[in-house]
This record gives structure tokens, sequence and C-alpha cells, in this order.
């Protein structure tokens, strides 16, 4: 295992991994993963498939998952729910401990009330300034991460 977390958003097209460094969390490396295979099925296979080359370079100590919202789309919930469940497996096959993170408890790590993803944005820029966060999974897997730190570190 390495000195690194890793913090995991989940999406159905994007994803993105954060491994934040547990002795100096300004330390932070950020794996987008994307994919525009059509075919559903498909799409979340190479997610996984990517996630899990991933994990197997960085060989973090633990991983945080999002957890899957429901979403009024029925739809996009079982492929995330589904993209989930491969992401469990794979930490399990790869003996990493994981955590299933609710959305708003990992969300107050950026302020207090209903944050919005502009203020989880800021948050991260202002957090890791040298770092480009081209989409906003890569700011969701980050102040994940920065939460799952805090989270080992009580």
């Amino acid at each position: 295992m390495s000195n690194f977390l890793a913090g995991i958003d989940i999406g159905s097209k994007k994803s993105a991994i954060a491994y934040l460094n547990l002795e100096d969390n300004s330390y932070l490396i950020l794996v987008p993963v994307f994919s525009e295979i059509p075919d559903t099925t498909q799409r979340i296979l190479f997610i996984a498939a990517q996630i899990k080359k991933s994990l197997k370079q960085h060989k973090p100590t633990h991983v945080f998952i999002e957890d899957c919202l429901y979403i009024q789309n029925f739809w996009t919930s079982k492929i995330l729910s589904n993209l989930q469940g491969m992401i469990e497996l794979i930490c399990t096959d790869l003996k990493i401990p994981f955590t299933i993170v609710p959305t708003t408890r990992w969300r107050k790590i950026c302020g207090t009330g209903k944050i919005k993803k502009e203020q989880i944005k800021k948050f991260a820029q202002e957090k890791w300034p040298d770092k480009e966060f081209i989409t906003q999974d890569l700011c969701d897997a980050a102040c994940l991460s920065l939460w799952g730190l805090q989270q080992m570190n009580m």
C-alpha cells in the first residue's frame, strides 16, 4: 500500500479519482475517467476497468466512494448503482478497505448548509491552487478524499 487514500466520484459518463497524500494533504493526484461509449454496459465496464487500473497503480490505503443518489431518472440511478457495486467489488478484490459516503456527509467539508457545486469548486481551487479542476467530478473527488482523511485522523 502507498501513502495515499482515494476519493472516487462516480458518474455514468465521467468519473474521477483523487489521491490524497496521508501526510501532506496539499499533495493531490487527480485522475479523470471519461467515456463516450454509446452502449451503457460497455461504457460502465470501461469506466470500472480504468478505475481498477488506477487503483492498482496508486495502491491507496483506503478508498472513499461517493454513494449513489436516487435520481428521478430510474435508468441513471440503476447505472450508478451498478458502477458503485463494481467499484466495491474491485476494492474487495484488490484488498483495499473502502467506505461508501453519502454526498451530504462529505460536502460538509466545504461549508455548512446546502452546499452548491460552485462552492465545492471554489473550495477545491483555494485548497489546491496548483491543480486544474477540469470537471466538477474532480472537485468532488478531491473534497471527498479530504473528508476521508479527516475521518481517518479522528
